[in-house]
């Protein structure tokens, strides 16, 4: 889910791959192909770039992490906007048809 959950946050935002990656303070020449890895869950970040990845993207990590859209909005209204920002962008979450 954290792949998904961050592609969808991102496009809500409307920044790309390399801008989350410089705003969370990764650097060199494959930084977004780094994002493009955990947006396709290839790899996962440690906690740590999690955690900066959420704050830069302004939704709670659990949001970021949870299994499922319940769980999101049980632990915060934020994970709800998540959805509406998601479905804006013309994605679908979990429980949406």
């Amino acid at each position: 889910m954290f792949a998904e959950r961050l592609k969808q946050a991102r496009l809500a935002l409307g920044i790309s791959q390399h801008e989350i990656a410089r705003r969370i303070g990764l650097s060199g020449e494959a930084v977004s192909s780094r994002i493009a890895r955990y947006e396709f869950g290839t790899t996962e970040p440690d906690f740590a770039t999690a955690s900066e990845i959420a704050k830069e993207l302004d939704v709670p990590l659990v949001c970021l992490l949870a299994d499922n859209d319940v769980l999101c909005r049980h632990h915060s209204c934020i994970g709800e906007h998540l959805s509406c920002r998601a479905t804006e962008a013309g994605l679908r979450t979990e429980g949406q048809e």
